[in-house]
C-alpha cells in the first residue's frame, strides 16, 4: 500500500509576509495543501500567486474563521463587534449563537422542522 503524508500551511491570505512562506514550502515541495483564509486582508495577493502557481501537486481549501476580520457575508449581528468585525472569541460567539438559535426555535410562531412523524414541531406547539 502507498502511503502518503499531506503538509497542510493554514492561513493562506492572513498577510504577504505568510504567503510568501506559504508559496516558497509549497515551490520546494514541503507543503502539499493550504488553506485560504477568504477574508485574510492578503487575499488578493494569495489568489495571485495561486493563478501564478507552476507547481500543481498542491491543493488548496477554505479555512473557516469565526473569529478575526470582517465577515464575508452580511447578518452575522451575534458573531461581530460594534466595529463591524468578528468578535475575535469563539467561546462566546457560539454560546450566542447557540442562545439565538435555541430562543429563536421557541419563539417562532411556525415550526423550524418537523419531526418525522409529523406529530410535533420544534416549537412544542405540535402539528
Amino acid at each position: 500500500m502507498k502511503r502518503s503524508l499531506v503538509i497542510n500551511a493554514d492561513d493562506l491570505g492572513a498577510d504577504e509576509a505568510r504567503n510568501e512562506g506559504i508559496f516558497e514550502a509549497i515551490d520546494a515541495g514541503v507543503v502539499t495543501s493550504a488553506s485560504l483564509l477568504a477574508n485574510g486582508p492578503a487575499l488578493e495577493d494569495a489568489l495571485a500567486r495561486m493563478r501564478a502557481l507552476k507547481n500543481r501537486k498542491v491543493s488548496f481549501g477554505f479555512h473557516l474563521n469565526l473569529s478575526q476580520g470582517t465577515p464575508v457575508s452580511e447578518g452575522h449581528r451575534l458573531l461581530v463587534g460594534s466595529d463591524g468585525n468578528l468578535a475575535g472569541n469563539f467561546a462566546i460567539q457560539l454560546s450566542n449563537f447557540i442562545t439565538w438559535t435555541v430562543t429563536s426555535m421557541f419563539m417562532s410562531s411556525r415550526p423550524l422542522f418537523q419531526w418525522p412523524c409529523g406529530s410535533r414541531s420544534a416549537t412544542g406547539s405540535g402539528g
